[in-house]
């Protein structure tokens, strides 16, 4: 179960990079 979260929470913190980099592109 732990391991699953954390896995997730890598997942997350990937796809919150590449949305972090996309949003100022669409912003300009």
């Amino acid at each position: 179960m732990r391991g699953s979260m954390f896995l997730r929470q890598d997942h997350f913190r990937m796809v919150g990079d590449r949305l972090a980099a996309l949003i100022p592109s669409l912003f300009n």
